[in-house]
Formats: structure tokens, sequence, C-alpha cells
């Protein structure tokens, strides 16, 4: 891959994603030379998935034409896998639910997306009376020019942290039992059951417990690990300062270098954590991690308890303000996943910080950043009957210095045009799909 990004790099890392996938599934077919007509209107560097809507609609198109036969190519969900991995070449430490939600996303439903054992999906109702605003920040995030001291140090600190406690739980402490430490998810289980057994509650020797969070975590997220056994025993082993390279090389015996293979996506966020973080947050991140699952399976649960509620019956006499009761549980967790995103993970910044204050000041129920965060969009929940009353509040108390400033610049630039393009109300829509033109 070229080591200057372009958006062609996308395209590039589509086309070594499709001959992986095809040669992966033991699908025939034929290398060719492709022309490729790209158009859209995910507005770049938003947070609304435009690399990975790109990477994606190009791996189906290539896989098309190399194999002729489209009954012939692999799940959406192999596709999925297969566009995560392509991602990464692009230099970003990608996961895979942008890829995910592209590809096989359904109208008027949420997707509940699993990785384990492999990638699948779940279709959540979701309340005929819930209205989406989608508002772009105007600050722009670009995974990855910033992924050293952002998106890729996020990645490193979560394994770091999956790591740590590892170690002291005692079920890595060799290299090779280190080297099946990916993520947080792979200690969740056992760190639970560690805890539950533990008389006191800490293990290990090296890094050592201190006090709780203060500053960064506030009573309404603690409030969380009520259904967050995970995040109660992490803080019995993890420490709220940052954990300096030294630190955690001395406790885990081998170097940061040695444990991430030397790749160079994990090595370049190693000066950014030192210098901008004091080193590397692993009890922040950890808490954020644990408590985000737990918000997506009650958002889930929520999402269908209120769905239940809508039969045409119920829904005759429903009250007007019985639309924003019902969504309220969800709005809250929203609300709550945004504070997190913004205290523990850092992924916020002061412009996202605004929009979801206006927002909520508009009426919405919820509101929280989308995509990587650091820039880009911030998606608020509404009740049907108030969502134009909300956006024109929002247009104009967000926007309209904004338009005011692009008009000095640019006289003639048409005001509803501009509004509508970083403010709108939206509902989800299906996923990437073939069309057949004439």
């Amino acid at each position: 891959m070229p080591r200057q990004h372009t958006w062609g790099s996308y395209i590039l890392a589509a086309y070594k994603g499709v001959h992986a996938l095809l040669q992966e599934c033991a699908i025939t077919f034929t290398p060719k030379p492709l022309v490729l007509v790209v158009s859209g209107t995910v507005p770049q560097g938003s947070g609304l998935s435009s690399s990975s809507a790109l990477c994606c609609a190009c791996m189906l198109a290539m896989a098309a034409t190399l194999v002729g036969d489209t009954s012939k190519l692999p799940s959406k969900t192999k596709f999925a896998d297969a566009a995560c991995k392509a991602e990464r070449h692009v230099g970003v430490m990608s996961g895979g639910m942008d890829q995910t939600v592209s590809l096989c996303a359904k109208k008027n439903f949420a997707s509940l997306v699993t990785f384990v054992p492999s990638i699948s999906t779940k279709d959540v109702p979701l309340p005929e009376d819930a209205v989406f605003i989608v508002g772009n920040s105007l600050a722009v995030s670009n995974k990855a020019l910033t992924n050293a001291s952002k998106y890729n140090l996020r990645v490193v600190e979560c394994r770091l942290a999956a790591l740590v406690i590892a170690r002291k739980i005692g079920i890595a402490t060799t290299m090779e039992e280190m080297a099946k430490i990916s993520t947080l998810r792979d200690v969740e289980a056992k760190l639970v059951c560690h805890s539950a057994n533990s008389e006191d509650g800490a293990a290990g020797d090296g890094v050592g417990v201190v006090a709780p969070l203060n500053d960064h975590d506030d009573e309404e997220l603690q409030h969380d690990d009520y259904h967050c056994p995970a995040a109660i025993a992490a803080r019995e082993l993890l420490h709220a300062q940052p954990y300096t390279q030294q630190e955690l090389e001395e406790f885990l015996g081998a170097s940061l270098a040695d444990i991430f293979d030397n790749k160079e996506a994990a090595l370049i966020t190693f000066e950014p954590a030192a210098t901008l973080n004091k080193g590397f947050k692993l009890l922040q991140r950890t808490l954020h991690v644990y408590r985000e699952k737990s918000r997506v399976h009650r958002m889930a649960a929520a999402c269908a308890d209120a769905a239940s509620l809508e039969s045409p019956a119920k829904r005759a006499k429903a009250s007007s303000g019985a639309a924003s009761s019902a969504l309220q549980p969800i709005g809250t967790l929203m609300s709550s996943s945004h504070e997190s995103c913004a205290r523990l993970f850092e992924c916020s910044c002061p412009e996202l910080d605004r929009l979801v204050e206006v927002m909520t000041d508009a009426g919405a129920l919820g509101a929280r950043l989308t995509g990587a965060g650091w820039g880009g969009c911030a998606v608020g929940l509404f009740a049907r009957e108030n969502v134009q009353d909300a956006l024109k509040q929002i247009r104009k108390e967000y926007y309209l210095p904004k338009f005011e400033q692009a008009k000095a610049s640019s006289p003639s630039i048409d005001e509803e045009a501009w509004f509508s393009e970083r403010c709108f109300v939206t509902a989800p829509c299906a996923g990437a799909a073939f069309v057949n033109l004439p």
C-alpha cells in the first residue's frame, strides 16, 4: 500500500481483500482490469463510515466482476470480515462493526453485531415513534491520518489492559499465552470468575491498585457497574494513573515491540501515548469497553420493549407524551454512552460535546457521537412528534453561526442546501446490494 494516504488506498485495499476472500472460499475467478465509477453523498471524515462504505461497495463490485455469477459469492458476513481485514492495509487497526452494518443492515432495524465465534447480526426492531437527527460537528475525523495518537492508540491500550489483567489472574504468563490475548473480551469471563472467587478482590504482584478514577468517573457512569461485573473486577486490578512503557514491559516481562510483533500500526502509538497522556490509560479504556458492551445489550432490550408497546390499539390510546416516555430508556443509554466516550475513552472533541448539548436542549431523549469519534457526527434520538421543531432549533443554535462564516467567504451559497447536508432526519436503511443496470 502507498505510504501517502489517499482515498484510492481504500480501493487498493478492497482489491486485496477480494482476492484473499475468493481464494479462501475456493471460488474460481479470473483477474482482470477494472473500471470503477464512484459516487456518494456520505461526507468525508464525518464519522459516518465513509471509508468502510467505499471499501465494502468496491469489494462487492469487484467480486461480481471477477466471478461473474453473484450467486456464487460468499455471504455478506464473510464479506464484512474480509473488508475489516482489508482496511487494515491502510494502516488502521479496524474492528468490524462499520463494515458489517454497511453490508448487512436491514431497513428500519438496528443491528446487534456479534463477532464471536464469527460475525453475525441480529435485527433489533426500532419503535415507530423513534426518529434520529444526525448532525455533522464539522470537525473532520480522519482515522488514517491520526491513528497513531487516537484510533490505533485506543486499540493498543485495550490489548495492553487485557494483557495486564491476564497476567494478574494467571492466565497469560508466557509470550505464547500472551499472543492469544487480543482483546478485553478474551479475558472478561475469567476476570469475573477470578474476582468472585477472590477473598480480597486483588491479585498478582507488580502493578499496584490505587484509588478510583475520581474526576473522570462520576456517579452516573459508576451506576453502570451494577450491570457490569467485569468493570467492578477491573477496578480491583488496574490503577487509574497512566501506565508507562517501562512499567508495562517490566510487569509483562517483554518489550511492547515484541508483544505487538513489531507491527508499525502499533509501534507508532508508543510515542504519542507518552507525550500526550504520560502513558497508557488502561483502566479508563477498560471501564468504557466493558460498560459499553453492557449498554449495547441493554439498548437492544430497551428497543424491543419500546417497539412491543406500539400495537395499533396501544398507540390509539397513547397520550401525546407516551412516545417520549417509552423511548426514554433508549435515550438515557445513548447519553451515558457519550459521557463514557468523552470522559473514559476520550474519543470526543469540544465540537461534538457542544452538538450533543444542543441536541439535548432541543429535546433529544439522548444523544451521542457516532463513528470513531474525535470529530464527525453526533446522532440524537427524538420522538417523531417533536422532530421538526428540534431540527429548527439545532440549526439555529449550532449551525447558523457556522453558515454565516461560510457565506462570508462564499456569498452565493444556498442556505437550505448547506443546512440539509449537515443536519438531517434519518432512519436505518438496508445495507449494500447489487443493482443490475440495463
